[in-house]
């Protein structure tokens, strides 16, 4: 299957950089030049009502501070799934939609029932493999109710999150939430790059850091490679170049218009 015949394509990023947002712009802008109707998935709350009130607003500062208001865009620490880059992109959809396009926008993030997972007092986690599959499969259930009518549903999802298999590694085992997907025209994509610089957190640390590529050479960005099975976790169906990346600093200690 090609790319252009793909109905749900799932992109797999590293958090916190300036290109992976970019990327899902201009994958979005050339579906939408393409004649499709085009559904976005992103990694951010969809059971709140913020998001779905910004894209249907003027985008004034009123209804920038109204969408980001929410905590998790104002925490002091930012693992990168908050970034300008990631509020630029949703102002980039927001504007699509103004312009009459065929575009839908959700979140797949939602709360679900935890109690299963936890202790006796119900006061923390009593097992962590139970409570992390929890999540990935209710990801999926929200991705694959968000793909309504769409000609081409467009994910962008955390790397680990985006393959399909099982977290198998550090003492950890479960199912994640790609594995759960089974929609017929499905392309699996891991973002590649070569080496920059990303917004993460690495070991309760949140800040900008050094990348190590997986791309030797500079490869043109946004170049999309089916026939390439880039060595992950686990498995993916193919690659999309960022060429060298940059991060993205948290949206809260931007500039905000």
């Amino acid at each position: 299957m090609s790319e252009t015949e793909a109905r749900l394509v799932i992109v797999g990023e590293l958090h916190g950089t300036e290109q992976g947002p970019r990327l899902i712009g201009n994958m979005v802008c050339h579906a939408l030049a393409s004649g499709k109707s085009v559904a976005v998935g992103l990694e951010l709350p969809g059971d709140d009502g913020r998001l779905d009130a910004y894209l249907e607003s003027p985008g004034g500062p009123s209804d920038i501070d109204a969408f980001t208001r929410d905590s998790r865009w104002r925490a002091e620490q930012q693992d990168g799934r908050r970034s300008r880059a990631k509020f630029d992109l949703i102002e980039t959809l927001r504007a699509f939609r103004a312009e009459g396009h065929r575009l839908s926008v959700f979140g797949f993030v939602s709360n679900f029932d935890a109690s299963p997972y936890l202790n006796a007092d119900r006061n923390a986690l009593a097992d962590q493999d139970g409570y992390a599959e929890a999540h990935e499969a209710n990801m999926a259930r929200n991705i694959v109710s968000g793909l309504q009518d769409a000609d081409l549903t467009i994910v962008l999802v955390g790397s680990v999150h985006g393959c399909e298999g099982r977290m198998e590694r550090d003492g950890r085992d479960y199912r994640l939430m790609s594995d759960f997907i089974d929609v017929p025209g499905t392309v699996r994509l891991l973002t590649t790059y070569a080496t920059g610089t990303a917004w993460n957190c690495r070991g309760g640390v949140c800040g900008p850091s050094t990348a190590e590529g997986q791309d030797a050479t500079e490869a043109a960005p946004f170049m999309i490679d089916l026939t390439r099975q880039p060595e992950f976790i686990c498995d993916y169906d193919g690659a999309v170049t960022l060429g060298p990346i940059s991060a993205s600093e948290p949206f809260a200690s931007a500039d905000v218009p």
